[in-house]
């Protein structure tokens, strides 16, 4: 991009692949850029959060109602991720510890993002 701040948010739209997102122009649909998270290790024993931790797919993006450049994501592992897609920046790691599989914002309540995300089950034993 010759100059991305004189494109509006508009002029970009986004796919998921498996734990990044691509970046397309909407003019000419080609990637321009690509948001790779870095790895994240696993959490220590006893200190929670999700054990699915690498190559977790992408399930959730929106764009933030507060600020038209940031993308925030959802994925498997259970973290939240802001954005700036313009730079390429990650800005904030949210671990809920649990699958995110929507995400939703408003711009009347900024600062929060709703998540949908799942328990595990716990499975049930045969003749019980």
């Amino acid at each position: 991009l010759d100059d991305p701040y004189s494109l509006p948010p508009r002029s970009y739209f986004f796919s998921a692949a498996g734990p990044s997102v691509k970046i397309h122009s909407v003019a000419t649909g080609e990637v321009v850029s690509t948001l790779t998270p870095p790895p994240t290790p696993p959490p220590a024993p006893g200190a929670g959060g999700s054990s699915q931790r690498r190559d977790a797919a992408l399930t959730a993006a929106i764009v933030s109602p507060h600020n038209p450049f940031q993308l925030i994501t959802g994925s498997l592992d259970g973290l939240v991720r802001v954005w700036d897609f313009l730079d390429g920046a990650l800005l904030q790691t949210i671990d809920i510890a649990q699958p995110i599989f929507h995400l939703a914002a408003h711009e009347g309540l900024p600062k929060c993002v709703f998540v949908a995300a799942a328990r595990p089950t716990k499975k049930k034993s045969k003749g019980a």
